[in-house]
């Protein structure tokens, strides 16, 4: 064979499979999913999350149809964690979230039970599993989804709901402590949608939630393909440098 040594070339192989690989995987973005009120303040509004889904029989304050720019309540009942007049909010790593509401107060949308909907869009540069891990409290309970559609709970139009989306954690129940939701997604790539479900009962209403910065859990694709191809150019290299070491073995007589 002419030219370079044969284990020389196989070397040679396994970078340009190296290079292949950092060509055809790269790595996923850590997004953001910002918390509520972020950036604002009591008594304005937040643009990054959406009333989507309200009940049937609540009508939004001047006239607006869904979906609309969240309020940011200007107070809180001293019972909800980071209450106050005006609210206090939660601060966490020097970022302070508030409370937010369908209309400029804490009070019941309607009387009896009912349910309303946030929703915030975000994008992801790759496909693949997401994982999420963040606190947030609601009034009376919360659901937090990735994707999915919006219907009504048993058929009650005072009762929006989502199907079809991955929960993230469970229901949270209380609106006096911070629960923390964990758990994975998968995503495709571009915009996506994250969900609260609200869940009242009478009395106040509200949601809080912190910021939360995510990454893909799992290799993608691309990274799996990149993986094989560089051991198998691994292999090949063992298996040569195996042989060419058997061949020079010498048999004692």
């Amino acid at each position: 064979m002419s030219g370079k040594p044969f284990p020389q070339m196989i070397k040679t192989k396994l970078l340009l499979g190296l290079l292949a690989a950092m060509a055809i995987a790269p790595l996923a973005n850590a997004a953001i999913i910002y918390g509520t009120g972020q950036g604002g303040s009591p008594n304005s509004r937040d643009s990054n999350w959406k009333i989507v889904a309200v009940p049937g029989s609540f009508t939004p304050p001047d006239s607006q149809s869904t979906p609309y720019d969240s309020y940011i309540i200007p107070s809180a009942p001293g019972v909800f964690i980071g209450g106050g007049n005006p609210q206090n909010g939660v601060t966490f790593n020097s970022i302070t979230n508030y409370w937010i509401a369908p209309h400029n107060t804490d009070a019941s949308l309607i009387g009896g039970n009912y349910n309303w909907i946030v929703a915030q869009e975000f994008n992801v540069d790759s496909a693949g599993i997401y994982t999420f891990n963040f606190q947030g409290a609601g009034d009376n309970e919360l659901d937090f989804y990735i994707n999915g559609s919006i219907t009504n709970y048993l058929g009650d139009s005072n009762r929006p709901t989502i199907t079809g989306g991955t929960q993230i954690g469970t229901r949270a129940g209380g609106f006096g402590y911070l629960t923390t939701f964990t758990g994975n997604a998968f995503m495709n790539a571009g915009t996506n949608t994250a969900y609260m479900v609200l869940w009242d009962y009478g009395g106040s209403t509200g949601a809080l939630i912190q910021q939360s910065t995510f990454a893909s859990a799992v290799p993608e694709p691309g990274q799996v393909a990149a993986s094989l191809l560089l051991l198998s150019g691994i292999g090949a290299y063992v298996w040569v440098k195996r042989r060419k070491a058997a061949s020079h073995t010498v048999v004692a007589g």
